[in-house]
């Protein structure tokens, strides 16, 4: 699930993770403790990295997986694109 901050993201991915029953996993989440140790410019890309290892490893178990977060970057949104149809199981 991406789109601009405050659009609703994260309620309506919250509301469709738990009616259906997959994990859901949001940058925010991800970013926040690693922020209180290091700045931003440091963290750079690792948050998305980060989300997309675990998001890996989900499907690899077979589990669905809802990403919540602003993903403004065409090859980021392609590369999860790509994860959804892979089945590595």
């Amino acid at each position: 699930m991406a789109g601009l901050p405050g659009v609703g993201k994260s309620s309506i991915a919250r509301r469709l993770a738990a009616e259906l029953n997959i994990c859901l996993l949001e940058l925010d989440r991800i970013e926040k403790p690693l922020l209180e140790h290091i700045s931003g410019d440091t963290l750079g890309w690792a948050g998305y990295d980060l989300l997309t290892v675990v998001a890996e490893d989900q499907l690899a178990l077979g589990h669905g997986v809802i990403l919540d977060c602003v993903t403004w970057i065409r090859p980021l949104r392609i590369r999860w694109s790509q994860l959804g149809t892979c089945q590595p199981w």
